[in-house]
């Protein structure tokens, strides 16, 4: 081989050799670390916010609801395993209703409240929010997400979810 050639060559060799090495790299990069575990389970996550605790993270909307401008879901963890509401309201404004409150039921259908846990709907903004209340577990209760004018209790059962 002459002179010429090994010199194109060995070129062609290193840069094949840097683009395999920045493709490499670039793919532990954009890797990132693994998503951490969350810090509850169960009733250590009662009363708990979903995303201080990390289960926010693996979340799954059960089911949800719009009324006006306010999106409600239900939303549950099962890594922590537990449930919690949610609220958007891409509009602002004040809906009607003053709370979403997360509903804990001890039967699917008809039986009794065990545990409400609540968030206020803000009246001053015209921007979007949100907002969500803290967790409870899911794991002897029925779950539902639902629009209030009292913070202990549903008013209306049109403005809930299903119970899940």
């Amino acid at each position: 081989m002459n002179r010429t050639r090994q010199t194109g060559l060995r070129r062609v060799v290193v840069a094949l050799v840097c683009a395999v090495a920045t493709v490499a790299t670039a793919s532990v990069v954009s890797a990132g670390p693994a998503a951490a575990a969350p810090t509850c389970t169960y009733s250590a996550c009662n009363g708990e916010d979903p995303e201080y605790m990390g289960c926010a993270r693996d979340a799954v909307v059960l089911d949800e609801f719009t009324y006006q401008t306010v999106r409600v879901k239900l939303n549950i963890s099962y890594r922590c395993n537990a449930y919690w509401a949610k609220f958007e309201n891409p509009l602002g404004g004040q809906p009607g209703y003053q709370w979403v409150i997360l509903v804990l039921w001890n039967l699917q259908q008809g039986g009794s409240i065990v545990v409400t846990l609540t968030t206020r709907v803000q009246t001053d903004t015209k921007a979007w929010y949100s907002g969500y209340t803290a967790m409870w577990n899911n794991t002897q209760y029925w779950g539902q997400a639902c629009m209030s004018n009292s913070g202990t209790r549903p008013t209306r059962p049109d403005l809930c979810t299903a119970r899940h």
